[in-house]
Parts: C-alpha cells; sequence; structure tokens
C-alpha cells in the first residue's frame, strides 16, 4: 500500500509538473511570436486612429544610425560593427529628455536573415530590437522601424528582379510584423529606406522603370502587413518612401499608393528624405546657410504639400541633418529653418544622427555623445525647437498665398522681402518652356510696401550672351483682399523674348523676380492657362492634349479606374468636366499568383472536385483573403489560456487513471 500510495503521489506530481511546464511553454511561444504587448509609460494604447491623427501627435524626432543598421557582425555584434556602443536604456531617456517624441531605428536585416529556411531572421536579433523599442515604449515615445542597408534589394538592376526582391521583402515583413502584432500605433513601419538601382547611372535620380519597381515594392510591403490581420497590424500606419526617399517633385509624383481588398491602403504616411541644401547638409564645400538656402529649403516642403498634402496623405520627413564642420552658428540657422518649415506644414521631421563627429566628408552626424548621453551640439537642437515653436503647426497648409488656379509654382509662407531673408533684391528660379506657351500667364503674388506703392518687376535671363537680362512689362493688374498680383501673359513674354532675339523659350535659364523697395513681399508665383490634362501610371506621366487614353497595360498590375487624387477619390470619366491643369491617376493592384498563372499556362477547367488540402504557409501577399473572410487568431492570453486548460485536463484524466489502478491493487 505504501508503494500504491507514492505511485498515486508521483502520477499527480507528474501530471501537474507537465501542466505547468507546457503552460509556460505556451506563454513563452506566444511571447516569442508576438513579442508581447508593451504599454507607454502612461499605460494607455494608441489604437483607432488614422495616419493623419497618429502623424499630428507626432513631433520632432531622431534617429538611431549607424546601430542596427550597420552591415557588419551577425547577434550580439551587429549593432557595435560601425563604431557605435552597445545601445542602452538611459541613451532613450535621454532622446526623449531633450523634448524629442520620435525615434527611428534604422535596421538591417540581411546578415541575420537565413536564405535556406524562407529568410527566417534571427531569434536573438530580433529579441533585441524588441527590447530597445521597449524601452522606447516606457519613455511613451513614437518608434519607427524599416528594412535599411539591405544589399539584396537594393540592387543594380532591380527594374528587372523586383519580384524576385518582392519575395524577399515579403518573407521578411511577414515576420517583423507577426512578431510585433501586438504594439499599437505608437510602433510605425516604414517599408523600405532608400530604394534604388545602386550602383546604376540613375541611383539617386531614378528613372520610369525604377520608378515602378519601387511601387512595386511598397505594394507587396503594405499587402503582407494587412494581410497578417493580427494584432494591431489592420490598423498600423505604413510609411512608404518613393524611389531613394527623394524629395524631388518628380519623384514623389511618382509614387503610387497600394491598394488592398479594393482600396487604397489605409493609414499610409509618405515618408521623405531631405538633405538640402546639398552642399551644406552633406559636403564640405559650403558653411554658411543663406536666405537662398532658406528659400530653397521651403520650396522643398512645398513640393512635398503639392506631391502629398494637398492629396490627404500625410508626410514624415523620416531623415535630414546638417553635417558639422565648425560652423555651429550656421547649423543653427538650418536647424531654426528645417523646424519652422516641421512645423508649418505640420510634417514631423527626424534628425539624422550616425554617431560620427569626424567633421569631414559630409558624414558628421553625432548630435550626442552615445557613450555619456549628453548632447554634443546643444544649440542646434534647441534650434529646431526654437523654429517650431515659432509657428502655428499647419499655418503653411491654411494660409500664406493665393494659390490662384491652384497653380502655384513658388510659395513661401510669410513672404519673402527684398534685402531681409534673401540678403539680395533676387528670387531667381530655373525657367521652364512649359510656362511660355499660348494661352498661359505668369503671376506674381505679392503685397507693396507701407506706402501701397512698389511692385516686383520680371527678368528673363537668356542664355544668348546679348540677351542674358531682358526686362519684362507687365500685362495687367488684380487684387485679392490685401494683396495684388502682377500678371504677364503670353504675348507680352514672347515679344519681350523676340524683341531680344530669343526666339524659343528652352534658351532661357532663369526667371527672376527683382523687388527694389523693401516693403514690396513676395508670396508667390503662379502659372495658368488653359486646360492641360496629364495621365500618370506608376510614375509615368501622360499627356494626352485632351484625348482620353487607353487603360494602361501591365504584367504586374491589373487597372481599376482612373481618379482626380492619388487616394483613388473622384472618379474620372470621358465626360468629367475640368477646369485649369489637371492629373489624372491610374488605380492599379498587383496580379494574384493565380492570374499570372493563368497567364502563362492556362489550363482547363478541372472534372471533379480537388480534394480539401490543408495550406502549409500563410497566403502571399499577393493571394491574400479580404479582410471579410480572415479570422483572428485571437489575443495572447487567450490562447495561452485555452492551452493551459487543456493540459489541465490531462492531468486529471492522469490522476484519476493512477487512483484507479491503486484501487484496483488493493483489491
Amino acid at each position: 500500500m505504501v508503494n500504491c500510495k507514492k505511485r498515486g503521489i508521483r502520477c499527480l506530481c507528474a501530471a501537474l509538473l507537465c501542466a505547468a511546464l507546457l503552460c509556460a511553454a505556451a506563454g513563452g511561444a506566444a511571447a516569442a511570436d508576438g513579442g508581447g504587448l508593451t504599454l507607454t509609460a502612461a499605460g494607455a494604447e494608441l489604437t483607432g486612429r488614422s495616419a493623419e491623427e497618429v502623424v499630428s501627435m507626432m513631433g520632432l524626432g531622431w534617429n538611431l544610425g549607424n546601430t542596427f543598421d550597420a552591415t557588419g557582425g551577425r547577434g550580439a555584434t551587429h549593432e557595435t560593427s560601425w563604431g557605435n556602443p552597445k545601445v542602452t536604456k538611459e541613451l532613450i531617456h535621454a532622446v526623449k529628455e531633450a523634448g524629442f517624441s520620435v525615434i527611428r531605428i534604422p535596421i538591417t536585416w540581411a546578415q541575420e536573415l537565413d536564405a535556406r529556411h524562407e529568410y527566417k531572421i534571427n531569434d536573438a536579433f530580433l529579441s533585441r530590437v524588441k527590447e530597445v523599442v521597449d524601452w522606447c515604449y516606457e519613455e511613451g515615445l513614437f518608434v519607427i522601424i524599416n528594412v535599411h542597408h539591405e544589399s539584396w534589394l537594393n540592387v543594380r538592376d532591380l527594374d528587372k528582379k523586383y519580384r524576385e526582391v518582392g519575395t524577399e521583402l515579403a518573407a521578411v515583413w511577414k515576420q517583423i510584423a507577426a512578431y510585433f502584432a501586438e504594439y499599437d500605433q505608437h510602433l510605425i513601419f516604414e517599408g523600405t529606406n532608400e530604394p534604388r538601382m545602386a550602383g546604376s547611372a540613375v541611383e539617386w535620380s531614378g528613372n520610369r522603370e525604377g520608378y515602378k519597381a519601387v511601387n512595386y515594392l511598397l505594394a507587396v510591403f503594405a499587402q503582407t502587413v494587412r494581410a497578417d490581420g493580427t494584432g494591431h497590424n489592420d490598423e498600423r500606419c505604413l510609411m512608404i518612401p518613393g524611389y531613394a526617399a527623394s524629395c524631388s517633385g518628380n519623384v514623389m509624383e511618382a509614387v503610387s499608393l497600394p491598394t488592398y481588398d479594393g482600396k487604397v491602403v489605409k493609414n499610409l504616411i509618405a515618408s521623405v528624405h531631405c538633405y538640402s541644401p546639398y552642399n551644406f547638409c552633406l559636403k564640405d564645400t559650403q558653411k554658411t546657410f543663406s536666405g537662398a538656402d532658406e528659400a530653397e529649403v521651403e520650396a522643398v516642403f512645398k513640393a512635398i504639400k503639392s506631391a502629398f498634402l494637398d492629396h490627404g496623405i500625410p508626410v514624415v520627413m523620416g531623415e535630414t541633418s546638417a553635417t558639422e564642420k565648425g560652423n555651429t552658428e550656421e547649423r543653427v540657422k538650418w536647424a531654426q529653418c528645417m523646424g519652422r518649415c516641421s512645423q508649418a506644414y505640420g510634417i514631423p521631421i527626424v534628425i539624422w544622427d550616425n554617431g560620427s563627429d569626424t567633421k569631414s566628408g559630409g558624414e558628421s552626424h553625432a548630435y550626442i555623445n552615445r557613450k555619456t548621453c549628453e548632447w554634443n551640439y546643444p544649440t542646434v537642437v534647441a534650434g529646431l525647437f526654437e523654429g517650431a515653436k515659432s509657428t502655428e503647426r499647419g499655418s503653411a497648409l491654411t494660409g500664406g498665398g493665393s494659390q490662384v488656379a491652384g497653380n502655384a509654382v513658388w510659395s513661401v509662407p510669410g513672404g519673402k522681402k527684398s534685402g531681409e531673408a534673401w540678403k539680395s533684391s533676387f528670387l531667381t528660379m530655373s525657367a521652364k518652356a512649359t510656362w511660355f506657351a499660348e494661352g498661359r500667364e505668369i503671376g506674381i503674388v505679392y503685397t507693396p510696401d507701407d506706402g501701397g506703392a512698389g511692385e516686383p518687376k520680371v527678368i528673363l535671363d537668356s542664355e544668348i550672351k546679348q540677351a542674358w537680362w531682358i526686362p519684362v512689362e507687365p500685362t495687367r493688374y488684380a487684387d485679392e483682399g490685401d494683396r495684388k498680383i502682377i500678371w504677364y501673359d503670353y504675348a507680352t513674354l514672347s515679344g519681350a523674348m523676340s524683341a531680344n532675339k530669343v526666339n524659343d523659350p528652352s534658351e532661357l535659364r532663369n526667371f527672376m523676380v527683382i523687388t527694389t523697395e523693401p516693403g514690396v513681399t513676395v508670396y508667390e508665383v503662379v502659372v495658368t492657362g488653359d486646360a492641360k490634362l496629364t495621365y500618370m501610371v506608376n510614375g509615368q506621366r501622360y499627356a494626352s492634349g485632351g484625348q482620353y487614353p487607353a487603360n494602361p497595360e501591365s504584367e504586374d498590375w491589373v487597372f481599376e479606374g482612373w481618379y482626380l487624387t492619388k487616394t483613388y477619390e473622384g472618379e474620372y470619366t470621358k465626360d468629367t468636366k475640368l477646369d485649369g491643369d489637371a492629373v489624372v491617376y491610374a488605380k492599379l493592384r498587383l496580379k494574384t499568383d493565380a492570374e499570372r498563372a493563368a497567364e502563362i499556362t492556362p489550363t482547363a477547367a478541372p472534372t471533379e472536385a480537388p480534394a480539401e488540402a490543408t495550406p502549409t504557409a500563410a497566403p502571399s501577399p499577393a493571394t491574400a483573403p479580404d479582410k471579410a473572410g480572415q479570422e483572428s487568431s485571437g489575443s495572447t492570453l487567450r490562447t495561452v489560456g485555452l492551452v493551459c486548460a487543456g493540459v489541465l485536463a490531462v492531468a486529471v484524466i492522469a490522476v484519476a487513471f493512477c487512483l484507479k489502478r491503486k484501487k484496483q491493487r488493493k483489491e
């Protein structure tokens, strides 16, 4: 009996121990799969917000550069392989204490991927990234994670290999999305960094085929995250950069918004990088920041507004900086300008910090000492916040210019005065032949001096030596509230050119606006004229001249209609009436694998129903089921609870069996 009693106790203990171990394993597996939800310092989840709302909560940000994005080392040595120390909790706290509300964590995954096993990410590396993300959450910060210096993505022939690259991109983002699914909307995914054809002749400028390839990758990224369907991935904000994340107008206009489930993917944020003026920000050749440089920066924000904000697409400037070269006071001017523009346009900026204080070669962007957590250039950082506090958020979106017919080609909030911010009386822009066409007018929006007198003058700068300075007399004047518009029509402009032996507008070099009276302030230069329709298809412009084009065909995309905005609102048909210049956008979606296969190897319908099969892997982005057809996997706690309940039931049965055996032996 003693032996039976001991045996029964052993059965009970073994069963309970098994239950405990299996419950712990289930909890650990759930944590490894989803990373676990970490709330902000305030303990409140951020959920149910639109991308516009999330961006409006974001302020100035800081990049943890040259760390997890390094391309040397693996696992534990990865983040220090480029010379920066291991990230500490104190560093993250110091960034928060300085006033920053966003931390962007650039990440290179290439050396952490196992190509033999569907590009599986190194678990230890994922766990380390999670640790730093958690520190950011504890500080109540917004966090951006991305794929960064990926040699497998930024290939020279990306225009030809984008499908192959897309397969790996989907595999990587599928894992990242699942691992961080339970993190709320404080965590933002950025699909790529500066996607481009690295090493090619058009590495940084791109071309139409390059734009198309990047649009393909953006669609793969967005669909992969949305197809995950767990945690907050159905509402997570997704940052999408155009080719090389350029702030060039051509590149930004080339971005096609990805679709999912028949609609434009919700909660998208356009991602741009800005190192303007280039010679000041990234080269040793320019140490001063002038009024003309300030105008260049503001022109970039104006172009961003035109490309994205005017279409209801929020923007985050994921990188910007000015390299240190012993010119701290000039960098403060730059920082104040960037902070003011960020606030005026409602575009959060995230300064690039690579931890390098070399003071040469354009790579000196160490704003903080990562070992001591003290700021190397506190006045530059202060300049960012001073600029942001100097104006009202979004002020450039609600005023500061006439926007005549929506055709402003140059605009600055608050305007520019002669001899003040310019340090000269010139506003110089590259002349475009398209401005000088039949039926077009160029207008200068301005306010006169305090006495109500004075007006700007226009000068055309020609390539022809004997006619390099061509003054133009105004055609007419108009009033717009307290502002005036001085107009120059085609006949006046062409007459002035002909009188100076300039017969082709392409021979013009610059269009200059001159103010001689200090009180005259110029706000905008606008170009208006006859209606002209432009069709945008995957980064390619088609000027129709009023002709309705055929639907675009592509081996990768399915055409789903023309729309008047980038966000596919306002369907356009042959009968749509347009006033002034307009752009219509092709709504495209990626073809599914089945659609591609059917085009390549069409087969006859089966004669009998195929046997049911259990899928072995999640569907690819192109074949993901509709959201309505997806079933949520449930929360981590529910899963662990069900597993534990099942295991405890097994334990009870085991104990009952042992007691029964004991009774039988006794009998």
